[in-house]
């Protein structure tokens, strides 16, 4: 055998190991098919879901309760974290009001959006709407309107921005900074 045959034997065995190790690599890095993927994502909403409908029946200190309730009250608390990663979740653009109700319940209020997110009410630095006055739960519809869900009553919580067609337009958190 001469030897620039060996070489040349020597660099395709190379050249094929490196193919299949990028492969192999490759198959193992890559995230997990959409179909398996999207399931992952509604079974995790659906925990978020029931974590969270079971949290917001336990009356902590700013709903009113007789004590400060960690898991309800506390920042980083279960409900704080769950009402997070179900903002992330529902809060994406055009994510339909069904979908946020289904997941997490009737809203503990609803605000006309006659604030601007640009220019919001003068007490409020934040976009999402500044609540004042008696708590509303019901909205005219056909026109935009703010979802409110409390972790802290109206101290601090959740908002979805809906357009007028029931979309998520927007979405955040409004807390009081103390």
């Amino acid at each position: 055998m001469n030897h620039q045959s060996s070489c040349w034997r020597l660099y395709t065995r190379v050249l094929l190991l490196l193919f299949t190790l990028s492969a192999v690599v490759q198959a193992c890095s890559s995230e997990a098919p959409k179909s398996q993927k999207s399931q992952m994502d509604a079974t995790n909403l659906t925990a978020l879901s029931n974590e969270y409908k079971a949290l917001r029946s336990v009356k902590g200190h700013f709903e009113g309760g007789p004590e400060f309730v960690k898991d309800v009250d506390g920042f980083n608390g279960k409900k704080h974290k769950t009402l997070d990663a179900l903002c992330s979740s529902l809060g994406v653009p055009n994510t339909p009001l069904s979908s946020v109700v289904e997941n997490m319940g009737i809203p503990d209020e609803v605000q006309p959006a006659t604030q601007s997110l640009d220019q919001p009410a003068a007490a409020s630095l934040m976009p999402g709407p500044v609540l004042s006055g008696a708590p509303i739960t019901s909205f005219e519809e056909g026109k935009p309107f703010y979802a409110i869900y409390h972790w802290r009553g109206r101290h601090d919580y959740v908002w979805f921005l809906f357009t007028a067609s029931g979309v998520v337009e927007q979405s955040g958190w409004y807390n009081a900074g103390e």
